[in-house]
């Protein structure tokens, strides 16, 4: 099965949970770049008014691979607008997906972003977990946002398993 992985990370807390799982997975990943700079205010505005930033071109065909997993912070329990963004325009070239943030993990959110995926994608995702940052154990120091880096992700080498678990199956059938 030939993986990719499309990520968008505004702190660099996905981009880190990206190459993690790139390297597990042994694939290939591209990241998300919007073209205009983003700042806290410019997510807020996102937020409020459902804006979807311009995103650059990714030099890829997504329809070379047989499973993309997408993988972006959650914002006030939306998937980060840049990445919605790119998967509105590549959705059709998409043969099955995924999708993994390390986020907050606020309460009822999994299945808002459940929703939001199928509503952007038009299918359900073979996968979908949110590893939450307060997941951290309590002796180790809670790392602020953006500092939790790649050595700190081997806390959900668990979950991750049953991700990977999850849609290698999927893919199978």
């Amino acid at each position: 099965m030939k993986n990719a992985i499309v990520y968008y990370s505004f702190t660099n807390n996905n981009a880190n949970l990206a190459v993690y799982l790139s390297r597990r997975l042994n694939c290939e990943r591209f990241r998300i770049e919007t073209i205009k700079r983003r700042t806290g205010f410019s997510i807020f505005l996102d937020i409020i008014f459902r804006r979807k930033p311009a995103v650059r071109r990714v030099h890829v065909c997504l329809a070379d691979y047989d499973h993309v997993i997408f993988i972006a912070p959650i914002w006030a329990g939306q998937i980060a607008a840049p990445l919605v963004s790119f998967m509105m325009k590549e959705k059709e070239m998409i043969n099955q997906y995924s999708f993994i943030s390390l986020c907050s993990g606020a309460k009822g959110q999994k299945d808002k972003i459940e929703r939001e995926l199928v509503f952007v994608m038009g299918k359900n995702p073979q996968a979908h977990v949110q590893l939450s940052v307060n997941d951290l154990p309590a002796t180790q120091d809670k790392p602020a946002a953006g500092n939790i880096d790649y050595q700190m992700l081997h806390v959900y080498d668990e979950q991750l398993n049953e991700f990977i678990h999850a849609f290698d199956l999927a893919g199978a059938v």
